[in-house]
C-alpha cells in the first residue's frame, strides 16, 4: 500500500463549510462510504482516502486521551492475528463553537475488506 498523504488543507475547508445533513452539498462536497457506531466515513477529493469523523471533543486532553485507547485498541486487534489499516489521527477545530473535531484518515478500501464485509462473508469451520 503507498504512503497516506493527508491533504489537512482540504479537510479543514471541508470542515468549515460542511452541511452535516447533506455532506454532498458541501462547500467541498463529500460522499459518504458508510457509518459507524460513532463515526460518519466519508470520500472527500478523489476518493482514494477515506476520513472517518468522529464526534466532538471538548479539549485537547480528551483528543489525547481518545489517541491513547485508539492505539491500545488498533494493537491489542494486531495481537489477535487481525490486520489493521495505517490510520493518521487528525484534530481540526469545530466549524461552529468551540470545540475539536477528530478524522481518522486511512487508505480507502473495497467495501469486502473492510470488518463488518468479511463477517458478513465469512464461512463457519
Amino acid at each position: 500500500m503507498t504512503e497516506l498523504t493527508i491533504d489537512t488543507d482540504l479537510l479543514e475547508r471541508f470542515e468549515l463549510g460542511l452541511d452535516p445533513a447533506h455532506p454532498e452539498r458541501s462547500e467541498v462536497p463529500a460522499v459518504v462510504l458508510g457509518y459507524g457506531e460513532i463515526s460518519t466515513v466519508l470520500a472527500i477529493g478523489d476518493g482514494q482516502v477515506a476520513y472517518k469523523r468522529m464526534p466532538m471533543f471538548a479539549n485537547e486532553d480528551e483528543i489525547t486521551a481518545y489517541a491513547a485507547a485508539f492505539d491500545t485498541y488498533r494493537v491489542r486487534l494486531q495481537e489477535a492475528g487481525i490486520r489493521v489499516t495505517p490510520s493518521t489521527l487528525v484534530p481540526l477545530q469545530q466549524r461552529c463553537g468551540g470545540r475539536r473535531v477528530v478524522y481518522l484518515v486511512e487508505h480507502r478500501l473495497p467495501a469486502h475488506a473492510i470488518g463488518n464485509g468479511v463477517v458478513r462473508t465469512a464461512r463457519s469451520c
